[in-house]
């Protein structure tokens, strides 16, 4: 990676830690193009600015997965950075599944991730 991770904006505005429902996605790039890295971080920590009751601890998460969609325009200035002779289609690694897919840049794939 050639700089630091930054996250998609529709995370800017969410609690991926502590809503209870949305999974942490960070934007990079790389040598060849850009990478979303997709992350479930709920219930793994608290912000250290928010008070906790001290008889409140938590053993296990209580959540078992959350779902998003990733899709190719959650990455920034996608038209200017592939090119003017870009056809619209994406590569969209699963990385666990160790699947390959092609994507159109309008399209979407759905994840879901476990804490």
């Amino acid at each position: 990676m050639r700089y630091a991770g930054r996250p998609t904006r529709d995370c800017l505005f969410v609690d991926p830690v502590m809503d209870g429902k949305s999974l942490l996605k960070i934007l990079n790039l790389n040598k060849l193009g850009r990478v979303i890295g997709v992350f479930n971080c709920q219930e793994l920590g608290s912000w250290l600015c928010k008070e906790r009751n001290p008889r409140e601890h938590v053993l296990e998460p209580k959540l078992s997965a959350l779902s998003s969609s990733v899709k190719p325009v959650d990455v920034e200035f996608l038209q200017e950075v592939a090119g003017e002779n870009w056809a619209g289609d994406c590569a969209v690694y699963a990385f666990k599944a160790g699947i390959l897919l092609r994507l159109p840049k309008n399209g979407s794939i759905e994840v879901t991730l476990g804490v």
